[in-house]
């Protein structure tokens, strides 16, 4: 797309918007809010921020609404912030993918490695803001110098006919997903070395996969794919509606990947059976918990296995 070429969305407004406002301002800041509040529901710090990021997203994407006047501070605002808010959510997400990895190469206490987990946890939290502050500041700059460039799609404000538009955030994006379909593809190789050693050395270990988990995996692979075709049609300025939809139904997805997750139901239901403390007591008495990696653990915090145990909660990973 340059600047003499812009694609007149103002009809998938509805639709655009009520996506974004479903996932990334109702559904996910619900989830964190039981993430940070209930006391049974543990996660792991970035998948916590990985929630974040596409709040942040989502926010930057609906700031104008149906307001389309390109001669707007806000407009301007718009369209700087949405050249770093991808990239935001990119680096998050990889962030939580590599984290899941680590846990998956090291099952068992990180002792001597050249990462400590605190330096570890600090970079993965603080990457995706340091992404999304450089673009968005070389965005704003860039802007400055061209406002002539500013545009409206009928959907939110960009800015057209500067090559790091078109090249440095769509690139910079499909990087990270091409990243982050590796580390997928890594994590299911290892997944499955695992599984073959637990049925060798545990024959009679609990080895069921949850369905929801398998639902799971399968919806992040296959929208892993779905974002990285239609970034590669924004690289190519093909013009289609069909990847505005899927950007837009990115935070949703989100939500219904890590919010349908046990834990989480029943920390939403207010009308339900107090644990039995002493059977509990006894269960973790004949079983070993590993209970100081809970905060490894990216989603639902429940146990119930020794295989579970053994491969620190695999099923309950994604």
């Amino acid at each position: 797309m340059d600047g003499s070429e812009v694609p007149e969305l103002g009809y998938l407004a509805p639709v655009y918007l009520g996506l974004h406002i479903a996932g990334g301002q109702v559904g996910l800041p619900i989830i964190i809010a039981t993430f940070l509040l209930a006391k049974n529901v543990t996660r792991h710090p970035s998948l916590i921020n990985f929630c974040i990021t596409w709040v942040i997203y989502s926010v930057c994407y609906c700031i104008l609404g149906d307001v389309n006047d390109i001669n707007s501070p806000v407009c301007f605002a718009q369209s700087a912030l949405i050249h770093g808010a991808p990239t935001m959510s990119a680096v998050s997400t990889l962030v939580v993918v590599v984290e899941i990895w680590w846990t998956f190469r090291e099952p068992t206490a990180s002792r001597g490695t050249r990462w400590p987990r605190n330096t570890r946890l600090t970079l993965g939290l603080t990457l995706p803001y340091i992404a999304f502050v450089v673009f968005t500041l070389i965005s704003g700059v860039l802007q400055n110098q061209h406002p002539d460039l500013l545009i409206t799609n009928g959907l939110y404000c960009t800015y057209a006919g500067d090559p790091f538009r078109r090249w440095g955030v769509s690139v910079f994006c499909v990087t990270m997903l091409i990243l982050i379909i590796i580390f997928e593809i890594a994590i299911g190789v290892r997944f499955y070395r695992l599984y073959r050693q637990i049925r060798s050395v545990f024959p009679l270990a609990d080895r069921k996969t949850s369905p929801t988990l398998v639902i799971r995996v399968l919806i992040f692979n296959l929208y892993s794919v779905i974002t990285l075709s239609a970034g590669i049609l924004f690289l190519t300025d093909t013009l289609r509606a069909w990847p505005f939809m899927v950007q837009a139904a990115l935070p949703i997805t989100a939500t219904i990947i890590f919010g349908t997750q046990q834990d989480l139901f029943k920390a939403w239901c207010f009308c339900r059976r107090k644990p039995n403390i002493e059977s509990n007591t006894a269960s973790n008495e004949s079983i070993p918990t590993f209970r100081r990696h809970d905060s490894l653990m990216l989603t639902d915090s429940s146990t119930s296995t020794p295989s579970n145990v053994i491969l620190m909660t695999p099923r309950d990973m994604v």
